[in-house]
């Protein structure tokens, strides 16, 4: 479709056109409507989940004046259990545990690192040591991880599989370096479904964490794709 201007000054044909992109831009986000219409608290409203799962922005984002990426330090925390009352601790059908101490200690550690990693092989930025104005700091967040392995109890090495190992949401963050405004949010409940043997579990982790790093380095380039 091709659109004609009326013949008037150069000063208001300008203005409207100024008008008309601004209105192009902002309608270029695919907000979602209706019952899945959301708003955060910090005012992120949600993306079509069509487009990306479990994505709140700001309404009038535009990400195309950043080229770097600042990398925050991670956070990782685990749902409060107590060890000797799992049992009492249930997603549907499944019992849930505390995570061990040395396998949260392998979940920080790792899940930063393989971040690290993913957000370095960024299509759209690339990791900065300095803030500026464009700059947008990120933070990954591995928040509420859960576990359905069994404990090993007295040493005895536990057999069997499971139906699932783990379940975390898996969240990730923009925010301005300058300002430190929220612009862009992703936030999902992912798990790691088997069957899987229990006796494969700390092998496998590895590969698990580096999955949700790469997932969440993948929403920030689709992000700066969307956005502009």
């Amino acid at each position: 479709m091709t659109i004609r201007f009326a013949k008037h000054s150069l000063h208001c044909a300008a203005v409207v056109g100024l008008w008309l992109i601004a209105g192009l831009t902002s309608a270029q986000l695919p907000l979602a409507t209706g019952d899945d219409a959301e708003v955060s608290e910090d005012g992120l409203h949600r993306i079509d989940k069509s487009v990306i799962v479990g994505a709140w922005v700001r309404p009038d984002l535009d990400l195309s004046g950043y080229s770097k990426i600042f990398f925050m330090p991670s956070i990782v925390n685990f749902r409060d259990l107590d060890s000797g009352q799992s049992n009492q601790f249930t997603v549907g059908t499944d019992e849930i545990y505390p995570v061990a101490s040395a396998q949260q200690e392998t979940f920080r550690t790792t899940f930063a690192e393989d971040l690290h990693a993913a957000l370095a092989d960024s299509s759209a930025f690339e990791l900065t040591d300095q803030l500026g104005r464009d700059v947008l700091l990120v933070r990954g967040s591995l928040l509420d991880v859960i576990s359905a392995v069994p404990p090993d109890v007295s040493g005895s090495r536990v057999v069997g599989s499971i139906r699932w190992a783990y379940a975390a949401t898996v969240m990730i963050e923009l925010r301005d370096a300058m300002s430190d405004e929220v612009l862009a949010r992703t936030v999902e409940r992912q798990r790691a479904d088997g069957p899987i043997e229990v006796s494969e579990v700390s092998v496998l982790t590895p590969r698990l964490l580096d999955n949700w790093a790469r997932r969440l380095a993948r929403n920030v380039d689709s992000l700066a794709e969307l956005s502009r």
